[in-house]
């Protein structure tokens, strides 16, 4: 009888935590992050990397976990995104900003 319990308690808490993820990947909130590698970068790529976090973080179409990375003015983006139409919205935004030379979004994931 407790094996049975034990059972089904472990089967409802997986559903439960499976639902509030499939829900939590398709709310509009992105999260940006900055490359571990853009310390080593100069001050304008430093700041052109936060411009560009911060314009990406105010479009509220956009969901996900992202991660920018900016040396001379290319800009490479890794992560994960709720749909492939955000990948598009992201190097829309991107190339916004006339310091950006190039955007490579292969690492960039549905």
């Amino acid at each position: 009888m407790n094996i049975t319990k034990i059972a089904v308690s472990a089967v409802f808490f997986i559903f439960i935590n499976s639902a509030a993820i499939a829900s939590s990947s398709h709310d509009n909130n992105i999260q940006v992050r900055p490359s571990l590698y853009s310390n080593q970068y100069s001050e304008t790529d430093k700041q052109l990397v936060s411009t560009l976090m911060s314009q990406i973080k105010s479009d509220s179409k956009l969901s996900g976990l992202v991660e920018i990375d900016g040396h001379n003015g290319n800009i490479s983006i890794s992560g994960r995104v709720g749909e492939v139409t955000m990948i598009y919205r992201i190097v829309e935004i991107i190339r916004k900003n006339s310091d950006v030379k190039s955007i490579d979004v292969r690492e960039l994931d549905t």
